[in-house]
C-alpha cells in the first residue's frame, strides 16, 4: 500500500500498484505487504514512521519493527508475537447492515451477499463523500462478462447471475439503497440527487455484487458466522495448497477494545519484512468458481470441477411428462445440473455425488419410473439398478454434447495447450485465464465420457448389477 509522507492513502499510487501487479500476475492485486491501515477518512489523526502507520483503532507495523513503535498488548500475547502479522479493528470493516437486512428481509431478499452489496453501491455512488472513496477507488474488480472463449457452462452461470441479481435490484435493492443514501446524505448535510450526489444505479450493484463476491470473507465472531468485507485483507492473493497466512478472530473479552481480526502466519518458513502474504480463499475451491467470483484461474488446480447442464426445451414446450419430471425435482429441491468432480478419484457408484445422478435419473425416466417415485410414501428418489444404468447413458450423451461444444471452433485440448504455450506471454490476460479453463473443461469432460462409458459397458456386462439405494 502506498502512503504519502504523512502517512495519508495515496489513491493514485495504490491505482497505479494494483494495475501493474495485475497485468503481470492476471490475478488480484499482488502487493507487498507491509502496512495495514484504515481507509476511513474522518477526525482521528494519522501518524507514520518509515516502517509503520497508527491510526485510530487500528494498529499496524511491520513484523520486524512492530515493538519499536507499537506496543505489544494482551491480544497479539494470545497468538504468540512469532505469527503475528498485523491486525485490524473489526469496526473498521464492512458489515451487514442489522436495519437493511431486516428491510430486504421484508422484501423476500434473504441473502448476506446482497445485503453488503447494496450497502457497497451506496458508498460507491457518494463517491467523494463516502469514507470507503480512497479504498473503492483503488481496488481492482473483475466484472464478469460472457466471453467468448469461455466454456458455455460458466456462461450460462454469469448470465443466470445477471438475472437474479437484476431482479433483487428491482424488487427493493435499489429503494433501499436510496433510502441508505438519504440517512448519509442527512447526516452530512447534503442534498439527495444533487449535481454532486446522485443515486446509486444498476451498474454500482452489479459492480458491487462482483467486489462483495471477489472480496468477502466469513468470520467467526462470537458463536456467528459474519460475513464482512475487511479493507486490507482482500488484497492478500490466493494459495490453494500451502498459503503462508490465515485470518483469525480475536474477542475483546472486556469488550473495550473491540474485536479484532488478524493476519496470522501458518507454516514452518518465516516471513521476512516485504514477503508476499497468501491466504486461501476457501477450502476446495475449483477454477470455475474462481474465475466466477476472482477473475483468475490457478493452473493445475487441484480441486476439478466441471458442470454438466441439461438443456431443457421452453417450457411451454413441455409436455404432460417433463412437467412431472420438473415438479419431482421441485419437490427434492433439485436442479437440472450434474456438478461432478475429479474422476480419478471415483473408485465406485457410491463415490458419485447422489444428488446429480437423481437429476439424470429423473430425466431420463420413463413414465412407469416416474410412477413409482411418486406413488412412494416418501418423496426420496431411490436409484435402482435400471435407474442408474438410464443415469448413466444420459450422462454419456450430454458429455458427447459438451465435448462437441467445447472443440467445434476451438479444437481439442492439444490445441489449446499448443495455443497457450506459443501466445501466452502476448494474449490478452482475461482470454488466457478463460483458455486455460477451458482446456481443463476439455479434459475433464473427455475422461468423465470414458469413466461413464466404462461404467455402461461393466454394467451391462455384468447383467446391469448396479448399487440400489
Amino acid at each position: 500500500m502506498s502512503t504519502d509522507g504523512t502517512g495519508n492513502f495515496d489513491a493514485a499510487k495504490e491505482r497505479q500498484v494494483n494495475i501493474q501487479d495485475d497485468t503481470k500476475t492476471e490475478t488480484p492485486s499482488r502487493l507487498r505487504w507491509t502496512l495495514w491501515k484504515p481507509w476511513r477518512k474522518d477526525e482521528r489523526s494519522l501518524t507514520s514512521t518509515s516502517d509503520s502507520v497508527a491510526a485510530g483503532r487500528t494498529t499496524i507495523s511491520t513484523k520486524e519493527k512492530r515493538e519499536e513503535h507499537v506496543p505489544m498488548d494482551e491480544q497479539e500475547e494470545r497468538i504468540g508475537s512469532e505469527r503475528f502479522l498485523c491486525g485490524c479493528d473489526l469496526r473498521d470493516a464492512i458489515l451487514p447492515d442489522p436495519s437493511l437486512r431486516q428491510r430486504l428481509l421484508n422484501r423476500g431478499i434473504h441473502d448476506e451477499w446482497t445485503v453488503l452489496a447494496t450497502q457497497v453501491a451506496v458508498h460507491k455512488s457518494l463517491g467523494l463523500h463516502s469514507p470507503l472513496h480512497s479504498y473503492l477507488e483503488a481496488i481492482q474488480i473483475p466484472v464478469m462478462e460472457p466471453h467468448p472463449d469461455a466454456d458455455r457452462d460458466l456462461t450460462l452461470a454469469i448470465e443466470a447471475s445477471r438475472k437474479a441479481w437484476r431482479l433483487k435490484w428491482e424488487r427493493g435493492c435499489e429503494e433501499e439503497a436510496e433510502e441508505c443514501l438519504q440517512d448519509i446524505l442527512k447526516s452530512q448535510s447534503l442534498e439527495y440527487n444533487s449535481e454532486k450526489v446522485k443515486g446509486p444505479t444498476w451498474d454500482d450493484f452489479l459492480w458491487s455484487q462482483h467486489m462483495v463476491r471477489s472480496r468477502a470473507v466469513g468470520l467467526h465472531v462470537r458463536g456467528n458466522e459474519l460475513l464482512c468485507v475487511v479493507p486490507g485483507l482482500d488484497f492478500a492473493n490466493h494459495d490453494p495448497v500451502a498459503p503462508n497466512a490465515t485470518w483469525q478472530v480475536l474477542e475483546d473479552p472486556s469488550s473495550q477494545q473491540g474485536d479484532q481480526v488478524w493476519l496470522v502466519q501458518v507454516g514452518d518458513r518465516s516471513l521476512r519484512d516485504g514477503d508476499e502474504i497468501s491466504v486461501q480463499y476457501g477450502a476446495e475451491k475449483p477454477n470455475q468458481e474462481l474465475l466466477f467470483n476472482y477473475g483468475f484461474v490457478v493452473p493445475g488446480n487441484p480441486y476439478k470441477t466441471i458442470a454438466v447442464h441439461a438443456p431443457l426445451p421452453p417450457i411451454q414446450e413441455w409436455d404432460d411428462l417433463l412437467h412431472a419430471k420438473a415438479n419431482l425435482l421441485i419437490q427434492n429441491k433439485l436442479v437440472p445440473r450434474v456438478l461432478l468432480g475429479d474422476p480419478s478419484k471415483v473408485k465406485h457408484s457410491d463415490d458419485l455425488p447422489l444428488e446429480s445422478m437423481q437429476v439424470l435419473a429423473v430425466l431420463a425416466a420413463r413414465e412407469k419410473d416416474l410412477k413409482r417415485w411418486l406413488d412412494a410414501t416418501n418423496t426420496n428418489i431411490a436409484l435402482n439398478s435400471e435407474d442408474w444404468m438410464a443415469a448413466y447413458t444420459l450422462l454419456a450423451w450430454l458429455l458427447e454434447n459438451k465435448i462437441q461444444w467445447l472443440e467445434e471452433k476451438t479444437g481439442s485440448p492439444i490445441e489449446d495447450r499448443k495455443l497457450i504455450k506459443h501466445e501466452e506471454s502476448t494474449m490478452d490476460p482475461s482470454r488466457l485465464q478463460h483458455v486455460i479453463h477451458r482446456l481443463e473443461q476439455k479434459e475433464l469432460a473427455r475422461e468423465w465420457l470414458d469413466w461413464t462409458r466404462i461404467k455402461i459397458l461393466s454394467s451391462a456386462k455384468n447383467n446391469a448389477s448396479l448399487p440400489e439405494g
